[in-house]
């Protein structure tokens, strides 16, 4: 594989699949790509390797930027550890959209600021 040169790899429920290697990054973890592959099936994505750097690879967005993505495949991992941390996120992205629609219901001159006053 050359150097730089765009190929495809598949995002899949196990993460990115690209090179016969499972890869993934905080920015699919956060947009929920493993769990949509999970209900809706893998779909590939660009993606860009480098020899010097064989245990991680770029995914190119649709917007052209690069989102750099670590080999996982070879790491041990506890499922029921795993399966915990995701509820745990789950669980703390709930708690901060419920905070941000009470935050949008409450008029702006309304709202108090966490900033100290002079008085």
């Amino acid at each position: 594989m050359e150097e730089d040169k765009l190929d495809i790899g598949i995002v899949t429920p196990s993460g990115i699949w690209f090179d016969g290697k499972i890869y993934s990054c905080s920015w699919a973890v956060r947009h929920q790509w493993f769990k949509h592959a999970e209900f809706i099936g893998g779909w590939p994505v660009s993606v860009r390797s480098h020899k010097e750097q064989a245990d991680q690879i770029e995914v190119i967005l649709k917007d052209g930027n690069p989102v750099v993505c670590i080999r996982i495949d070879h790491i041990p991992v506890n499922s029921v550890k795993l399966e915990a941390y995701y509820l745990e996120f789950q669980g703390l992205v709930t708690l901060r959209k419920q905070r941000q629609a009470v935050k949008e219901t409450i008029p702006e001159d309304q709202r108090h600021s966490d900033e100290p006053t002079n008085n």
